[in-house]
């Protein structure tokens, strides 16, 4: 992993610690696989799923006010923050990227107060590979599956989204 990935992923873990420190932060990045996040697919990904995602946020009594969006090395980020309780949202979260058609590609993380909630602490699921019916993790740390299968699956599931 370059320096520049690295940097960026801790100046956004710094940057999610700073924000949560008021209250339940929701932050919206994508598993973007490969070196190159910012390619315009995945911006132009990114910027069709936010207003699917301020919709749900909206229908489910989650008022939220974006705080900023960005671009780095790591890919795009978006930051809302909310007053809605961390669990409560984690679980539309989840159901959120279950059922959107790219939701696979999604990586909707809830932070309250300095503490990340994963999917673990609520009983759900483990998010799965995008190859394979395996936990991503497991892919991940046993290295399964090359960078041109894992590229090539994120690419079939872009092809199902309105992203072409």
């Amino acid at each position: 992993m370059n320096a520049a990935l690295l940097d960026a992923r801790e100046e956004r873990w710094l940057r999610r610690l700073t924000l949560s420190e008021g209250g339940t932060l929701l932050t919206l990045t994508l598993n973007i696989p490969g070196p190159d996040k910012g390619l315009p697919r995945w911006l132009q990904f990114r910027d069709e799923v936010r207003p699917h995602l301020e919709r749900a946020l909206t229908d489910n009594n989650f008022p939220f006010t974006r705080v900023f969006s960005r671009v780095t090395a790591a890919g795009p980020e978006d930051h809302f923050l909310l007053t809605a309780q961390a669990p409560a949202l984690k679980r539309a979260m989840v159901d959120f990227e279950e059922r959107h058609p790219g939701g696979r590609l999604l990586d909707l993380d809830v932070m309250a107060w300095g503490e990340p909630l994963g999917r673990e602490a609520l009983g759900l699921p483990p998010r799965l590979c995008l190859c394979c019916p395996r936990p991503a993790k497991d892919c991940a740390a046993a290295a399964r599956h090359s960078l041109d299968e894992v590229l090539n699956a994120a690419d079939r599931i872009l092809q199902y989204t309105s992203c072409k």
